[in-house]
Parts: C-alpha cells; sequence; structure tokens
C-alpha cells in the first residue's frame, strides 16, 4: 500500500512527509534503505513514495497556494495530462538543478476517464529514456495486441453475414503494441512525480514575457514567475491561444466520437474479444474517399476491461440533446459551437445503440447494451492547424513558452500517434535541457535571497496576458507582487536567455517538421472532405495497395524514432524534406 517508508504498512495512502523522513540524513540514506527492503525508488526529492499497483490512489496533488508567491519555479509545466507527467518524470529522474512545478486546472488529476491509447514502438523508446520504470508498469497494466479482426458489413440492410478477415499483428512494423486504459497510464506516470511538484485548481488564462521569465496567469490564484513555461494544457491551450493570436484554434473533424470502458473479467459480462484481440467492425467498405460510414472498434483494454468506440462522419458537431422523456434521434441534433458532449450524456447510450442497430452491426451492439450510460463519451474529434502553415514554431516570441503534445500538435486519432508523439516531445524537450539548462536555476540557490520590492515593477511587459476564457487581451503594465524570489544568478540574463534558446532551438529542431508532418496525415482520415481532398491529392492518386504501403512504411519511419526525426531516407512515401524545408519561419530567432 502507499505509505511512508517507515516500517508499517498504512490502511490508508499517506504520501511521505519531511517528519517520516527525518531519521535519514539525506535522500541517498533513503535510497540505500528503500534498496535494502527491495524497493525500486520513485523519484528523487522529499515525498517520494512507494506504490503497490492495486492499492488505492493517494491525493496527488496539492490545492494550496503553496510557494508561488514567493519562489521562482525553473520549469512550470502548464498541464497535467500525459505530456505534461511525462516531461515532469523525466526531470524528477535526473540529477538535473531544475525546480519543477506541474499546474494543473482540475480540483485532482483526473482518475475517471473511458478512454483508451496504443502504445509501443515510438512511445516506449521515448518513455524508456525518460524514466526506466514507466514501461514495465505500463505493459504490465496493459493488454498485448495479438491480432485484429476485420467484419465487413454491407450498407444494405438485412445483408448476409459481414466478410471476417483475420490479421496477426506480432511482428508487423512498428513492434508491439499494447492497449492501456487512459488512466492507467496517467496513474503510472503520477506515481512517479512527488506529491508537490502537482499544484491542482489552477486555470492558466495567459502569460507574459518578461526579462528573465515569464508570468503565468490564472483564474482566481497569483501568478508564477518562472524560467521557462511548458504549454502541455491541451487541444484548447489558453497558452497557444496567447502566443499565436494568428492561430483560429481547435478545428473540427467531421467526426462524431463514442466510447466507453466495460469491466468484463474474461468476457463475464459480454462475450467481446479473446485476450489481446482488436475487432473493426465497418459499415461498407472503404471507397476513394478513405471515409467508412460507421466504423467501431472493441478491443481487450487490459485489467479485465473491454474498450469500444463507435465514429461517425457528422459534416457538423452533432451532439446529443435529448429532451427529457425521449429518445427518438431520427434527425440529428445540430450545434454551430465546438462546445458538447462529455460523459454520461443522457440519451446518449440510446442513440449510439440506435446507431449501431441500424447498420446491422449485433456484436457492438450486445457490448453496449451491456455498457452503463455513466460509462460513454461522447466527442467530437478536433485537431490543431499545423505550426508550420500559421508560420509559426514551438517557441514564443521571447523563447520563454514552449508547445507540448497536443497543445503543440492535437491531431485526428486514425493513426493512433497523439499520446505517442506526445511522449517524443516530453523527451526530446528532456534532453534539450539536460544540454542547455542555465546554471542559474533555483535548484542552485542554497540561500535565499529576498527580493525588495515588486519583480514586476522591475520587467517590461513582452507578450499579451489573457481573459478567462484563454482569449488574448493587451497586457496593462502587468505586475505581479513576488516579494520573497529566491535564488541569487549564477549567470547575468542574458547568458540565460542564450540557454534557454538553445533549449528552444534544440527542441523545435527535434520535433516541428515531424509533428506537422504527422497532423497532415492524420488529418486524411478527418470525415470532412475540404480537409483530407487536398492532403490527399499531394499524395497523388494512389492505388489500394500503394496506399497499404504508404501506411506501412509510415509505422516504419516511426519506429525508428529517436533516429531519423524528419523522414527515412529508404522510404519511397516518407523521405526526409529537401535541405531547408523541414519547417516555415516562425520559431525562435537566433536574435532573440
Amino acid at each position: 500500500r502507499d505509505g511512508c517508508i517507515s516500517g508499517k504498512c498504512c490502511t490508508e495512502p499517506v504520501p511521505c512527509t519531511e517528519a517520516a523522513l527525518s531519521g535519514f540524513s539525506n535522500r541517498w540514506t533513503l535510497s540505500r534503505m528503500m534498496l535494502g527492503r527491495g524497493i525500486t525508488p520513485r523519484c528523487s526529492g522529499k515525498g517520494a513514495r512507494v506504490r503497490n499497483s492495486m492499492s488505492p490512489r493517494p491525493a496527488l496533488c496539492s490545492t494550496a497556494d503553496a510557494d508561488t508567491n514567493s519562489d521562482i519555479v525553473d520549469v512550470a509545466i502548464v498541464g497535467g495530462g500525459l505530456a505534461g507527467l511525462a516531461l515532469a518524470c523525466g526531470l524528477c529522474s535526473r540529477d538535473l538543478p531544475v525546480r519543477v512545478r506541474i499546474y494543473e486546472a482540475a480540483p485532482q488529476l483526473r482518475t475517471a476517464t473511458s478512454t483508451l491509447i496504443d502504445l509501443g514502438g515510438n512511445a516506449f523508446s521515448a518513455l524508456e529514456a525518460l524514466h526506466p520504470d514507466i514501461v514495465p508498469a505500463l505493459k504490465e497494466a496493459g493488454a498485448l495486441r495479438t491480432r485484429a479482426v476485420f467484419h465487413r458489413y454491407s450498407k444494405q440492410p438485412n445483408a448476409s453475414e459481414p466478410e471476417q478477415e483475420v490479421i496477426p499483428v506480432q511482428g508487423r512494423p512498428g513492434g508491439a503494441s499494447y492497449g492501456l486504459r487512459w488512466s492507467e497510464v496517467q496513474r503510472v506516470l503520477a506515481d512517479l512525480v512527488p506529491p508537490e511538484v502537482v499544484q491542482c485548481g489552477y486555470r492558466v488564462t495567459g502569460f507574459t514575457e518578461v526579462e528573465g521569465g515569464v508570468l503565468l496567469h490564472f483564474k482566481d490564484k497569483p501568478d508564477v514567475l518562472a524560467r521557462l513555461a511548458v504549454a502541455a494544457d491541451g487541444v484548447r491551450s489558453a497558452l497557444r491561444a496567447t502566443m499565436l493570436p494568428q492561430d483560429p484554434g481547435p478545428r473540427y473533424l467531421g467526426h462524431m466520437n463514442w466510447n466507453a470502458l466495460l469491466y468484463n473479467p474474461d468476457n463475464s459480462v459480454v462475450d467481446a474479444h479473446q485476450p489481446g484481440e482488436m475487432q473493426v467492425h465497418i459499415n461498407g467498405f472503404m471507397g476513394d474517399s478513405g471515409q467508412w460510414d460507421r466504423s467501431v472498434y472493441v478491443l481487450d483494454a487490459g485489467g479485465g476491461y473491454t474498450f469500444w468506440q463507435l465514429r461517425i462522419p457528422s459534416p457538423q458537431p452533432a451532439f446529443t440533446q435529448a429532451t427529457e422523456g425521449t429518445s427518438d434521434f431520427s434527425a440529428e441534433p445540430k450545434l454551430a459551437q465546438l462546445v458538447g458532449g462529455g460523459l454520461g450524456i443522457p440519451g446518449s447510450k440510446a442513440r449510439v445503440e440506435q446507431l449501431l442497430t441500424a447498420a446491422g452491426f449485433e456484436l457492438p451492439l450486445r457490448i453496449v447494451q451491456a455498457t452503463p450510460e455513466s460509462a460513454i463519451f461522447e466527442r467530437g474529434l478536433l485537431d490543431r492547424v499545423p505550426l508550420d502553415e500559421l508560420g509559426a514554431g514551438l517557441a514564443s516570441a521571447g523563447g520563454r513558452v514552449l508547445l507540448l503534445g497536443d497543445a503543440a500538435h492535437a491531431m485526428h486519432p486514425g493513426p493512433g500517434q497523439g499520446a505517442r508523439t506526445a511522449f517524443e516531445d516530453a523527451h526530446q524537450l528532456m534532453e534539450a535541457l539536460l544540454h542547455h539548462w542555465p546554471p542559474c536555476s533555483a535548484a542552485h540557490s542554497q540561500q535565499p535571497r529576498p527580493h525588495t520590492g515588486s519583480l514586476g515593477s522591475d520587467l517590461a511587459p513582452h507578450k499579451h496576458s489573457g481573459d478567462d476564457e484563454g482569449n488574448t487581451v493587451p497586457v496593462d503594465n502587468k505586475r505581479t507582487e513576488l516579494s520573497e524570489a529566491t535564488s541569487p544568478l549564477a549567470c547575468t540574463v542574458a547568458e540565460e536567455q542564450d540557454a534557454l534558446l538553445n533549449v528552444a532551438n534544440q527542441y523545435q529542431a527535434a520535433r516541428l517538421a515531424r509533428i506537422c508532418r504527422l497532423q497532415r496525415y492524420a488529418a486524411e482520415n478527418c470525415g470532412l472532405a475540404s480537409i483530407y481532398e487536398p492532403l490527399k491529392a499531394t499524395s497523388g492518386n494512389l492505388s489500394p495497395e500503394d496506399r497499404q504501403a504508404r501506411r506501412s512504411e509510415f509505422i516504419t519511419w516511426l519506429s525508428q524514432y529517436p533516429s531519423n526525426p524528419t523522414g527515412d531516407p529508404t522510404s519511397r512515401f516518407w523521405p526526409p524534406p529537401p535541405p531547408g524545408q523541414e519547417s516555415l519561419p516562425g520559431g525562435p530567432s537566433s536574435q532573440l
């Protein structure tokens, strides 16, 4: 069970405290004691925890205003999702003098989700480099994919039995893959981050770059001054909106999606799948447009869970808006804005059942009927316009804010690369910090030095802040009271800026061209012809055989990570871009 390393078994999960560790002279003594008892130290620093994977999860974050008014944070990670937690895991596990904080908008880290992600290949390479304990824990929690079974139905009602094709997946390009519940991946990552690192209840609204740092603005919370901020705040990123006022925002991709996780150990609730199996139910064969009318995925999600997902094309977002007592969804509801859906929407189960019945999908229908409506998650699929198409990069104008994960490259889930590329981001940013982190970080300071006056009065605003909705608004001489800032600088502001510029440039060189190519390929799977037709035109009029070869080479290229970041030199379809065309201008400048 969770608890302090004190020779006792705690009946309730309790994170370690300084008092509990007072008998140890330092963290190295603690590590030796833990190893002597056969326990692996999970992360350096106070608050390190040891956790049995079957025990209840403790509160993993603080909601207090803690140290935000008194100290400079070296790396402020905005967003406690998978990308932000993965980066924190990497930084916590290194002997890097860096003071890390995660600022999460929610009151606590999410533990309930109906989402599954598929990991392997490039994701595991990145995660192994971040922390050696991550991948073994994920493999233990997930389901090794063994085979895929395709069921192709006719679009005509009352047609004959669907055509079935069984495809072994082991030994195919990309290596072994595992189906994992999103919440399990989050648990594994969160358990490797000291609890004091994660601050919950911090909804970011914008930032202001100032000389020597960046001020992060939060709703109903004090500003936070950081040397470097990492925007890991998702597809609706408020920091990206501040950084790129020309960005049109999240883009609807023409697909509505419903998914759920059903606890179904050994198919005891409903006969759904074999161990490690993925079933794909398709309504009609894929035509020249590459679009299916309806598709359902049923997968082994590990831990006794079955995952299912229904996806349909829809030109406009069509969220369920059932009138109380009504289950008639013959007319699609209409909603102009990209707001709606969520977990357990009343009427969502009846709507999914109707869609499956109309398609003749009998097996998925039985699984949905066994699923509580409270477990069904509804959403419209969104992405973000690739940064190079906006003439932008991954860094802000002052180089103090970097985009990570969905904030940088939210994409259509078709190729299954959203979480995988987020972990690549975390790995590459950690490597850049290891190479270039300034020697003047707060963690180097042994004796805090009081700061007289307001830092805001000494520093000139460089950017814009945001309102409560994340919209950019001009900064009007933004000032913040940080009366006890720590750490006498061991280098000048200019030297620190140069070091951070090197961090941004190395990170961008490793990521920008790759993520933009991935986003465009993923968008070919979307449901809007206005998006996918121009993209497919650039690849030429490919035969079905060439389309399959292109996808196979795509998987092979990604599996080479961290080698060949921009393309596979041996690939017909995915060679590296010509020299000088890796990305468009817009990132950090050598003249910053």
